[in-house]
């Protein structure tokens, strides 16, 4: 799919950044390049950028941007810059003869954004422009500059900068039709309004644009110097690892973050730097070799320094989008070499002082800890990101720790003591890990934390609750369901949330036939990921049975399952789903889904409670006007 981004303006709000808005460097990287390597990540290599003032020193700049990270960049000149942004879209018109994403060169966005909007269908004649529902709680907006929208059912009926009403922001992220073109055509003849906005509104009274749901995910418009300074601060917010132990996220990581706001100026690599730590560490371990407390001390803080530093190498690769699997890989080298230098030399001064072999034994179990901890982590840290996802820390352990303790003791010049901690407080750290894993990394285990880390991503706002909540359904259905029912009933619709393999209704003729491709299409999902788990083919073959029969039912199991999943639809997903469609579509949909159940389980429909009356109103007619026509 093609990308065109817009980039002509002069940015007059940033020029004390820069002379070329396009070319302003934001933490390492020119917020044009910025928006390329966000959307490269997601999958495209194919942009037209129109450029407009400085446009031959911005296209120059693209040219050697386009070897530089492997893609393609065609760039158009738009003489006519001063005017609104709708005349650089135009720009393009003739270049682009199929769907297309459409962007802003001075907007920075989480790329998780735009992985989902790509697989959107967007129609002939539509445009599908992706919205910020939060608009109470994004503190990175400009509520005075920012585009606003109305959005009703799923389609957008109004936008502008100053409309009265509104409930999104545009984000300025759209999948287009070439209708766009003749829209903003129409916009300029009628209106007298050369803007992208206009064209927009013009195909949103239509009924032509649908709005995505970013699900709040981050974006800005950097536009002038406060949106620069909050686009920084939430960048290197961003640089935190939910891995990071405590000494990382509250000590070093401050530290470290100020030495890479002045690191990513310059061509220093990642890789230099991670070699610069282990020397720091290397003298560190040295000066342990010395044998007096003032060269004890100087270790120790060289040591600390070495820690805080080896935080900016992977941080300068975040930011510059420099990071490398033989990156990653030669800093653990590294630190492994680096940890096993400060521990002996440390082994080796507390030695020189006592004589007694338990010194040396205590060395001994502080760097086997070390090493072992170091090899747990890779095992421990997969598990707890599965079950948090990429959101907030766990309670980890590790070398920020170590280094920490080695830094603090030897200061104090309690080098016995700072060995025995460690060597303690690591290894019992690893038996902790091994009981961790133990009870949470069974294959089951694994399946669920699976399931739910798919769910969680899904374009449909209630499929992870109702995932939840289908469960709860079934073990009140029937409390002694069996461990495949409770996968089933989890990971039932699971399709939804992969966008490129989900089944879409406009591709078949009636809704019956739809829901069994969608089920089993889930059941397919739902085997791959119990192979990948490694579960025993007679459970995954009656998961996939189960999933595969969700919607229809069959043998008494098969039923409960349907039954749950229908009564879930009008506990938690009814009240969203008819704020996405039309009051038909929900009329069709809920009697769809009631006449599946039985007549005890209907009346449990009938007497559920919604905050929205219009709602409850509605179904209660829907369902007597039902059960009279089956009278």
């Amino acid at each position: 799919m093609k990308c065109l981004i817009i980039a002509a303006g002069k940015g007059s709000r940033l020029s004390k950044k820069g002379d070329a808005k396009p070319l302003v460097p934001l933490l390492g990287l020119s917020l044009i390049e910025r928006v390329i390597v966000t959307a490269k990540k997601s999958g495209l290599s194919d942009f037209y950028v129109v450029t407009g003032y400085n446009g031959k020193n911005v296209g120059h700049y693209l040219k050697k941007l386009a070897l530089r990270r492997g893609v393609k960049i065609t760039t158009i000149t738009n003489e006519e810059w001063k005017k609104e942004n709708g005349v650089s879209v135009l720009k393009a018109n003739e270049l682009l003869n199929e769907n297309f994403i459409l962007l802003m060169g001075d907007h920075i966005f989480n790329g998780d954004i735009l992985k989902r909007l790509k697989s959107e269908q967007v129609r002939e004649g539509e445009v599908i422009l992706a919205v910020d529902y939060n608009t109470n709680g994004n503190h990175w907006v400009d509520i005075d500059d920012v585009t606003k929208v109305y959005v009703d059912e799923g389609k957008i009926v109004d936008i502008g900068k100053h409309i009265a009403r509104y409930n999104a922001y545009d984000t300025g992220i759209f999948l287009c039709s070439q209708a766009v073109f003749q829209a903003i055509k129409t916009s300029i003849v009628n209106n007298g309004k050369s803007s992208l906005s206009g064209g927009i509104k013009l195909l949103a009274e239509k009924g032509k644009v649908k709005a995505f749901d970013i699900k709040n995910n981050f974006w800005i418009d950097v536009d002038d110097e406060k949106a620069f300074q909050k686009a920084e601060k939430v960048l290197l917010e961003r640089l935190k690892k939910s891995s990071d132990g405590p000494i990382s996220r509250y000590c070093n990581r401050p530290l470290s973050a100020k030495i890479t706001r002045y690191l990513i100026k310059t061509r220093i690599t990642p890789n230099q730097i991670s070699f610069f730590s282990f020397l720091l560490s290397l003298v560190a371990a040295l000066s342990f070799f010395v044998g007096s407390y003032s060269y004890l001390a100087l270790g120790a803080v060289l040591a600390q320094l070495s820690s805080i530093i080896d935080g900016c190498d992977g941080e300068v690769a975040r930011l510059k989008d420099l990071k490398t699997d033989f990156g990653g890989w030669f800093d653990a080298v590294l630190d492994r070499y680096a940890d096993a230098f400060l521990l002996f030399g440390l082994t080796w001064y507390v030695y020189s002082l006592s004589g007694t072999l338990s010194t040396l034994f205590i060395g001994f179990l502080a760097i086997i800890g070390t090493f072992m901890n170091s090899y747990t982590a890779d095992k421990y840290d997969g598990l707890m990101k599965k079950k948090i996802g990429h959101i907030g820390g766990y309670f980890r352990i590790g070398r920020d720790v170590r280094i920490a303790i080695i830094f603090l003791g030897c200061l104090i010049n309690q080098p016995f003591i700072t060995l025995l901690v460690i060597a303690s407080l690591m290894n019992i750290e690893n038996v902790r890990r091994v009981l961790v894993l133990y009870r949470n990394g069974n294959d089951i285990g694994l399946v669920k934390m699976k399931i739910e880390e798919i769910i969680k991503k899904s374009s449909v706002p209630e499929d992870p609750l109702h995932s939840k909540n289908t469960l709860e359904w079934l073990l009140r259905l029937k409390p002694d369901a069996d461990e495949a029912l409770k996968i089933a009933a989890l990971g039932h619709d699971i399709e939804r949330a992969i966008e490129e393999r989900k089944v879409r209704r406009e591709d078949f003729s009636s809704f019956d036939d739809f829901k069994k491709a969608h089920a089993l299409n889930s059941a397919r999902i739902m085997a791959e990921i119990m192979k990948e788990c490694t579960i025993s083919k007679e459970l995954a073959d009656d998961v996939f049975s189960l999933v595969a029969h969700h919607e229809t039912g069959g043998d008494e199991r098969a039923n409960v399952l349907k039954e749950a999943d229908t009564l879930s639809y009008f506990d938690v997903n009814l009240p969203l789903y008819y704020a996405r469609h039309s009051i038909e579509e929900t009329k069709r949909r809920c009697l769809w889904g009631y006449k599946k159940l039985s007549a005890n389980l209907k009346e449990v429909v009938a007497k559920m409670n919604y905050s929205d009356k219009k709602l409850a109103s509605l179904l209660h007619v829907w369902i007597l006007n039902s059960e009279e026509i089956i009278r």
